[in-house]
């Protein structure tokens, strides 16, 4: 992964998402205070490395975990 696009204490915009991924349960703002790498190997060998945030919500004043895709730089 290259330089990181979120940094922990960074304000965001959060999207919180239905089962199927299309369409927007809920948003918000909130801030980033934790980061998670993890590295998932396929079946040919292939690497991949990808990132999970933990968030605080102002809305519901309680923590998430949420994809790089979930959420959005203010």
């Amino acid at each position: 992964m290259s330089s990181p696009r979120f940094t922990k204490g960074q304000l965001i915009r959060w999207f919180e998402k239905y089962a199927d991924g299309d369409l927007t349960k809920d948003a918000g703002t909130g801030i980033i205070i934790g980061m998670k790498k993890y590295f998932y190997e396929s079946f040919d060998g292939t690497v991949y490395e990808y990132q999970n945030f933990e968030v605080y919500r102002n809305k519901f004043n309680d923590i998430i975990t949420l994809s790089e895709f979930d959420i959005e730089s203010l």
